[in-house]
């Protein structure tokens, strides 16, 4: 039992730590129009309640700030 506990240890000891996850800015077309296409763009369109159109990134960009 103890040179199993040892070979376990042994195998711990040399992992190597997890990679750190990588940054990536977040694009328009990517991440940020999948949650406008889900929750905003219902009303956000020509022509509807919403008091802007959010379809295009030309269209949200001026509203980003």
């Amino acid at each position: 039992m103890s040179l199993l506990v040892l070979l376990l240890a042994a195998s711990c000891a040399s992992a190597a730590p997890p990679a750190k996850p990588t940054f990536t800015k977040p694009t328009f077309t990517k991440e940020v129009s999948r949650i406008l296409f889900d929750r905003c763009v219902v009303c956000h369109r020509p022509g509807d309640i919403g008091p802007m159109s959010l379809l295009t990134y030309e269209q949200v960009r001026p509203w980003s700030a």
